[in-house]
């Protein structure tokens, strides 16, 4: 009888192991999910913006420069975002808003609402569970719930991926912070490009590339 007591207080005890949800990175550490759709708290320049370039690289450029006013340059040699954001999108910005200074406005709650549709949608998928899902939004699991079972948000989208914590994605991505944070202090983008690549061909494993070697020598 003890025996049998002894197994079932084991059972019991894996299977609140294995629904305690493990260690997850934050919503904030998340990329923005590539199919994002605006909704109604985006303002008139956001939507104007992203007529132009797509939602996702409108938010891309918000979540870099949020609360700053930028001076778009003609010359797209020398745009603020040409490490941010592909170059066929940095020549757009610079045909439609070169020679002006834009308003990069603080759009945190757009960006952890569009994070968050991504999550709520790796959830439906059968990615994370329930639990996991409230630990990354940061939210009870009462509201992750309410979330999933009486709202569509992030229905139809795809789920956004979820690296684990130490994932050189990781890396990337707060290596490009400090990217924008030194094009912000205005060192200039050629040599911000350098830093760039050394640093991430460390990160892969790598040494310094040829051609900034050859800049050293």
């Amino acid at each position: 009888m003890v025996e049998a007591e002894a197994v079932e207080d084991v059972a019991v005890s894996e299977r609140v192991l294995s629904r305690t949800p493990k260690p997850i990175i934050r919503l904030d550490d998340l990329p923005l999910p590539e199919r994002l759709q605006p909704d109604d708290s985006w303002g008139r320049q956001m939507l104007e913006m992203a007529d132009h370039i797509g939602p996702f690289y409108t938010l891309t450029i918000y979540e870099a420069r949020a609360g700053e006013r930028v001076w778009m340059p003609k010359d797209v040699s020398i745009n603020p975002f040409i490490n941010i954001v592909p170059a066929p999108i940095v020549e757009t910005l610079s045909e439609i808003y070169g020679g002006d200074w834009v308003w990069i406005g603080c759009a945190k709650s757009q960006i952890r609402r569009a994070k968050r549709a991504g999550v709520l949608a790796a959830c439906r998928a059968g990615h994370i569970n329930g639990a996991q899902a409230a630990i990354i939004l940061g939210t009870s699991r009462t509201y992750a719930s309410h979330l999933l079972n009486q709202t569509t948000e992030g229905v139809g989208m795809a789920p956004i991926e979820l690296p684990e914590p130490g994932d050189p994605r990781l890396v990337k991505r707060a290596l490009d912070k400090l990217i924008v944070q030194l094009g912000a202090a205005g060192v200039e983008p050629g040599v911000v490009a350098g830093i760039y690549a050394t640093i991430l061909s460390a990160a892969n494993g790598g040494g310094a590339s040829d051609e900034g070697a050859a800049n050293n020598e």
